[in-house]
């Protein structure tokens, strides 16, 4: 029963849509719900031909040769999409205002065929959508104007048409079940097209809110909410910048194809994202097989500095998991500054949360004149985790731009470091 089900559904489903093709989306539901009523009329048509043919084929000889014809007449409503976007509507609508009055006038008013304009006219906003209301309402018009003149001008059935009351009756309940059920069809599809539409409006807003909160840290994108078009920038007097580095990146992916640079760079920055999320930083950007990073911002943390320093750890020691991918041992240069910087968000087109000011270049050339495989920090950054992090001076280096500066090498964490008997010279409790 399931096959067939699944089977009986792919077939409804290519019957309404057929006609949809070449047209915006808006259109293509109008045109789906008119394929739908037209399929749907169609079926309500069977139990019509039942009812007749009981009566003998002879005595209802009129009604049934004329309902054949509507039945195809209706299932050629989707070919009539190709004429354009009104043609099946304004087609659909002809065909129930000319066969209602016909049997209307073959049966009577006390068949109550007279109440199949109801839906009739219901059905017009949705077959021209609501952006098109003059049609609408013009066919909401011709609904009324037939329910009034069908019901006080065939009083009784047609000279050549002879029914029982009993079969009047049961016409009448036919008629009646039916413009009920239409309604109901109708009112079913204008609340699931609303539903639909909502909830896809909903699953937008929430790939579009991923998205921001994705680019941007989360208290900027909600300020960017509330005060869209604002210039947000915020000085920030104490913070952390880490910059990393693939050493030799270029001669190594000379060596990869295209889509092994891609992958590489994907699963080491995905790590490092995961990384950065761990110990409650900021991603700030990549640049090519640059990363970089900031804590302190655009939160406060007064230990942003611990926080960038056992990520710059972190880093270190899972680069080593991605050498087999590019055939090869794969090394970081990281660099690390702390001071005062300028951060925020700047364009209005692909927004970009960044960092400026000299403590972010002074983090770039530690990374720059770093040695491979290892973390360099400044004095300053070293001053603020003395008390957490082992450091091995590697002295005054000179910088371009920056003359001589003093340096470190982040080594480790002092807690999970076993003392040495030279160490003495080399962590950063001692003065250099």
């Amino acid at each position: 029963m399931s096959s067939i089900r699944r089977k009986g559904v792919a077939l409804w489903n290519r019957l309404i849509t057929i006609g949809t093709a070449g047209y915006d989306r808006q259109t293509q539901k109008r045109i789906v719900v008119t394929n739908t009523l037209a399929m749907l009329i169609c079926l309500f048509i069977l139990p019509y031909l039942v009812l007749y043919s009981s009566q003998g084929a002879k005595a209802m000889a009129v009604p049934l040769l004329t309902a054949f014809p509507m039945f195809l007449l209706v299932m050629l409503t989707p070919l009539m999409h190709r004429f354009g976007s009104n043609v099946a509507a304004w087609y659909l609508l002809a065909l129930w205002a000319g066969f209602s009055v016909l049997y209307n006038y073959f049966f009577g008013r006390d068949a109550g065929l007279q109440y199949l304009f109801l839906p009739g006219s219901a059905a017009g906003i949705l077959v021209f959508g609501v952006r098109q209301v003059k049609p609408a309402f013009l066919s909401m018009l011709l609904g009324v104007a037939g329910f009034l003149v069908t019901e006080n001008l065939f009083m009784t059935s047609a000279p050549f048409i002879v029914i029982s009351a009993e079969f009047a009756r049961l016409m009448y309940l036919v008629s009646l079940v039916t413009s009920f059920a239409l309604i109901f069809a109708i009112v079913y599809f204008a609340n699931l097209q609303a539903m639909t539409a909502d909830e896809r409006l909903q699953e937008e807003y929430q790939r579009s809110e991923k998205l921001l909160y994705n680019v941007l840290p989360e208290a900027i994108a909600n300020q960017l909410k509330q005060q869209p078009g604002k210039t947000i920038a915020r000085a920030h007097e104490s913070a952390s910048i880490l910059f990393a580095d693939i050493v030799e990146f270029t001669p190594k992916a000379s060596r990869l194809s295209a889509a092994q640079i891609v992958e590489l760079l994907n699963a080491l920055f995905s790590e490092f994202d995961d990384l950065t999320r761990k110990h409650g930083l900021e991603k700030v950007k990549t640049i090519g097989d640059a990363f970089m990073a900031a804590g302190g911002l655009p939160l406060e943390q007064p230990d942003h500095a611990e926080r960038v320093g056992r990520l710059a750890l972190d880093m270190i020691r899972s680069v080593e998991r991605f050498s087999g991918m590019a055939g090869e041992r794969i090394l970081l240069r990281i660099g690390i500054n702390s001071g005062p910087v300028v951060a925020g968000v700047i364009g209005n087109q692909k927004l970009v949360y960044d960092v400026w000011g000299d403590t972010v270049n002074t983090a770039g050339r530690m990374e720059t004149y770093c040695t491979p495989q290892r973390i360099q920090v400044t004095t300053a950054f070293r001053d603020l985790t003395c008390d957490v992090f082992a450091f091995e001076r590697r002295g005054r280096i000179a910088v371009k731009g920056l003359g001589l500066v003093e340096t470190w090498y982040l080594t480790g964490v002092l807690a999970e470091q076993k003392p040495q008997p030279d160490q003495g010279k080399q962590v950063s409790r001692l003065s250099a």
